[in-house]
């Protein structure tokens, strides 16, 4: 009986932290006979590795991972790779991660309540250069968001740090008084209330992962 080759099938890079999941999705794939999973990894630091070392046709990433999370690994990812198709798997139906995923330009995003048909019929549709994505409901985003900037960003990162205004104020070379107007704007655009909830909401979202 002729087999079909390796460097035939779509060659699927894997990230997911939890080894159940990690599992039974590279089992979903290597039971169809045009794709395999060449490497899996169980954060997003060895998921960038890996990238480095393995030719791959697409990364598979999950969003919550320790460390780096999966939007922030997808943004790098494309950074360095520009061609790689990313597919976004989540078990979360939040609409902000989707949004930020369009953002960083990845291909498709699916939610892990998917069939296996649909998961692997999406992997396929990436292949043929097709993106994949679900509709998206906006009435649960708020409706001034708007990208942060590079400064509120920066100040943000320092404040997460644990650097108070006068320190990131002496950092940055700026006053205290700016420092306190930026993140008085930045909590404006993102609808949050403090430090804690902005860092929270902009780490979801991969933006931290800008500067």
């Amino acid at each position: 009986m002729q087999q079909t080759q390796t460097n035939q099938k779509i060659k699927v890079l894997l990230a997911d932290d939890h080894a159940i999941v990690r599992g039974g999705t590279r089992m979903i794939i290597d039971n169809e006979p045009d794709m395999v999973v060449v490497a899996d990894a169980s954060n997003g630091e060895e998921l960038l590795r890996l990238a480095r070392q393995i030719h791959f046709d697409i990364a598979l990433i999950d969003v919550n991972m320790p460390d780096i999370n999966g939007l922030q690994v997808a943004r790098q990812l494309k950074e360095s790779q520009p061609a790689a198709r990313i597919l976004i798997l989540t078990g979360y139906n939040n609409p902000a991660y989707l949004q930020a995923s369009q953002e960083i330009g990845v291909d498709g995003f699916m939610l892990k309540d998917c069939s296996p048909m649909q998961f692997v019929t999406s992997i396929r549709m990436l292949m043929m250069g097709h993106q994949v994505f679900p509709k998206i409901n906006t009435d649960n985003i708020p409706s001034n968001l708007v990208r942060p900037s590079r400064r509120e960003l920066e100040i943000v990162r320092l404040a997460a740090s644990g650097c108070g205004n006068k320190e990131i104020a002496q950092r940055l070379s700026i006053t205290e008084r700016t420092v306190e107007y930026h993140l008085s704007n930045l909590y404006s655009k993102l609808a949050v209330n403090g430090r804690a909830e902005a860092v929270k909401n902009l780490y979801e979202r991969g933006w931290l992962a800008d500067i």
